[in-house]
């Protein structure tokens, strides 16, 4: 058995911190956003306003 491809291992590496990075600074934000936007239902919030 051959040892892992260092560059194989990288990529992997690299990509699940960019989907951990995509996740916490991304998705998160935006769900909390929706979420407050939804609870509170104040049409102040630009994102919540549909009909402008």
């Amino acid at each position: 058995m051959s040892p892992p491809d260092p560059q194989c291992s990288y990529f992997l590496c690299m990509a699940s911190n960019l989907f951990a990075y995509f996740t916490l600074c991304i998705y998160i934000p935006l769900s909390v956003l929706l979420l407050l936007c939804i609870y509170l239902g104040n049409e102040s919030f630009f994102f919540c306003n549909d009909e402008s």
